[in-house]
């Protein structure tokens, strides 16, 4: 007989199985399959993706994960897909999502509870002009979010052990504190994955003017989620961050 918590467990991945098909059945979606696929080729590769997912990500894993972030993998897999069988869409379209699912893993598991934390010691006062601090401090004063270049950045100057203002300390307090997120986001492995990303400049520069060429998309996908066969890339390290608080 099946525990209470084994039960809850089931229970809780039928739900998100669940939200993820109600995604599958939007009309957006639908409408961006069957465009260009007929039904049986929507439905196989509806199999495909979802085989990926569930394999690539522990139940866990799965249970915990944000249903937008999901969704945006989702979409970007199906853009991927439609290009790799040769069809006329731009490569962009496989990155945007990618970016959206990120901006959320961050915001989610290091942005919130950085900007708590900030907030629970007091500190809203911005003494330099110095553009990391004013990004941080509209990140933990007035909601913004925290992009992946900043994030990028600010990890880089703690490694470094350079000179870092107010909010640049309040975040390594934060990480102090927190030892699961400081060992994955000071990791030599993660920052030097963060590093090749940044060096593609596909998430800003040539995504905004839509020059991300066929092979630019192949290495960023694969540091992002790893083909869903490596682990170690940058959406799964993102994930593990909170895992231990599953």
């Amino acid at each position: 007989m099946k525990t209470l918590e084994e039960l809850e467990k089931e229970n809780a991945l039928l739900r998100k199985k669940l939200e993820v098909a109600k995604f599958w059945m939007s009309q957006e979606v639908e409408h961006q399959m069957k465009n260009i696929w007929t039904s049986t080729t929507v439905e196989n590769i509806k199999d495909i993706i979802e085989d990926k997912i569930e394999n690539f990500f522990e139940d866990i894993v799965l249970i915990n994960l944000p249903t937008s972030v999901i969704q945006n993998i989702i979409t970007s897999e199906i853009n991927y897909h439609h290009m790799m069988q040769g069809e006329a869409i731009w490569w962009s379209s496989v990155i945007i999502w990618y970016h959206k699912a990120i901006d959320i893993l961050i915001e989610k598991n290091i942005t919130k509870i950085y900007r708590k934390f900030a907030k629970k010691h007091g500190y809203d006062e911005l003494k330099v002009n110095d553009p990391l601090e004013k990004s941080l401090h509209r990140v933990v004063n007035e909601d913004h979010s925290m992009s992946i270049g900043r994030l990028y950045h600010l990890i880089s100057m703690i490694t470094k052990n350079e000179h870092l203002e107010n909010y640049s300390r309040w975040f390594r307090a934060y990480l102090d504190k927190y030892p699961a997120a400081k060992n994955i986001l000071l990791s030599t492995s993660f920052i030097d994955k963060l590093g090749n990303l940044m060096r593609t400049e596909v998430l800003w520069k040539k995504r905004h003017v839509w020059m991300v060429k066929p092979e630019e998309t192949k290495k960023v996908r694969d540091l992002l989620i790893g083909d869903f066969q490596d682990k170690d890339c940058i959406i799964y390290d993102l994930i593990e961050i909170t895992k231990m608080e599953f």
